[in-house]
């Protein structure tokens, strides 16, 4: 089965261009690694974010690769000194894909949910059931919703452990990863004003802690 590994990384004030550099040459670096399906970065819109994607053959694939290949370490050892904090990386399964033929998107969106663990699988279905009707409706131009946790062990021996969350990070058992993209801002508004969909977003704020990247044109 399909492994995607979602890598995050927050860039320091002013080091916006120099780290989209680094970042690319970390995609380029990856790329000719066995096992890999894919590899695509997004930035946020303020420069501040990156959001890196691979997919890889299987989870097996991965554990043989990951201590040279991990985007988390690339980018580390790339763009260290640009880095706000440690990147953020989760190893999770995709649950839900769609595109809409014959579309281009223009704008795109990434939604992080952090959730506890005996909430996890009420938000999947609430989830799923949003997306399903949002795509019968015809108001996405592609999106994915994945699933999965922290990578363990990710940081070891790093001294900057201890700084990467805000106290209590470890209570969310559950990463949710929603990739979302649509044609026209028009679209976009239509999608963000359907009432399920603002049902289940306030479902969502109060059992996740979310974090939403604009991201620049895909």
């Amino acid at each position: 089965m399909e492994l995607l590994i979602a890598t995050l990384a927050h860039i320091r004030p002013a080091y916006e261009i120099d780290a989209q550099s680094q970042v690319r040459q970390v995609t380029e670096s990856l790329r000719p690694t066995p096992g890999l399906l894919s590899v695509r970065s997004y930035a946020s819109r303020d420069r501040r974010y990156h959001l890196l994607l691979s997919t890889w053959e299987n989870e097996e694939v991965w554990r043989k690769v990951r201590e040279r290949c991990s985007p988390a370490r690339l980018l580390q050892e790339m763009a260290g000194p640009q880095l706000m904090d440690v990147p953020e990386q989760w190893a999770m399964r995709y649950i839900w894909g769609y595109v809409r033929p014959a579309v281009s998107p223009t704008l795109a969106v990434a939604l992080l949910a952090r959730v506890h663990p005996e909430q996890a699988e009420t938000i999947e279905q609430h989830w799923l059931e949003s997306l399903h009707r949002q795509a019968a409706e015809l108001l996405m131009a592609s999106a994915f919703l994945a699933r999965g946790q922290e990578e363990a062990g990710l940081q070891a021996g790093d001294s900057r452990e201890g700084e990467r969350h805000e106290p209590g990070y470890q209570r969310w058992g559950a990463v949710f990863l929603n990739l979302l993209s649509w044609a026209s801002e028009i679209e976009q508004e239509e999608f963000y004003t359907q009432p399920s969909y603002q049902n289940f977003n306030l479902q969502l704020h109060q059992a996740a802690l979310v974090q939403m990247l604009a991201l620049e044109q895909p």
